[in-house]
């Protein structure tokens, strides 16, 4: 009987332990400590401009890198004509971040742009990583990817603010699935960094990752999922 409490009591602070670790480790790697950071100099490395399956519109394929030489990569779909002409009316920009979906696919889901250009991010993994990972692969994959979305998103807004095509004070943002779960820290990451934008849109996501965890993880009992998410 003793033997038992003894091993409960252990258990105990052992999981108190393990729990105190994780909040200290979260406390000091959360994207939210590091708000404040310095944007890093984002340069273009490469773009390529090819037409719309309609002939309607450019799309440019633009990739920048950080001192680090970490890529971001999206795609910039623009009234046909635009990016040649230096003299026209600048144009209002939409960001779309979405689920792990490629930029191009995004772009596909928006037949009619308008007058304005749609930009839409690339999360920077690789989609067979993605396919051949395990869970805990897929986990550390999901972990980097949002550790680099604020400070991606941010610097993909200082670049449009030096496009000749772009009105500087008309960039909104719209995250969609795993992109409106970031979308928050996304602005907040923007705003510090003198990258201000106009409205947001959040769809299909806006809840924080311990419910949407707690509603679809496969997990039973519930008490255990619960713990899970």
């Amino acid at each position: 009987m003793r033997l038992i409490k003894g091993f409960e009591v252990l258990f105990l602070l052992g999981l108190l332990l393990a729990a105190s670790g994780v909040a200290l480790w979260l406390s000091i790697w959360s994207p939210d400590a590091l708000i404040r950071d310095p944007l890093p100099l984002y340069r273009q490395a490469a773009a390529t401009v090819t037409p719309d399956d309609e002939g309607k519109r450019d799309i440019q394929d633009v990739r920048l890198v950080d001192p680090d030489n970490n890529a971001v990569t999206f795609s910039v779909s623009l009234p046909k004509g635009r990016l040649a002409d230096d003299t026209g009316e600048k144009l209002p920009t939409l960001v779309v971040i979405s689920g792990f979906r490629s930029a191009r696919h995004n772009l596909a889901h928006i037949p009619e742009p308008g007058p304005n250009a749609i930009i839409s991010y690339d999360y920077p993994y690789a989609s067979r990583e993605w396919k051949e990972a395990s869970t805990i692969g897929r986990i550390l994959i999901a972990r980097r990817v949002a550790f680099r979305l604020p400070n991606d998103v941010a610097g993909l807004i200082a670049w449009v603010r030096r496009q000749h095509w772009a009105a500087p004070n008309r960039i909104s943002l719209v995250g969609v699935s795993l992109g409106a779960v970031a979308l928050p820290v996304i602005n907040r990451r923007a705003l510090a960094t003198g990258q201000t934008t106009g409205p947001s849109v959040m769809a299909y996501g806006g809840v924080d990752i311990q419910a949407l965890a707690a509603a679809n993880l496969d997990i039973s009992p519930g008490w255990l999922r619960s713990l899970a998410a």
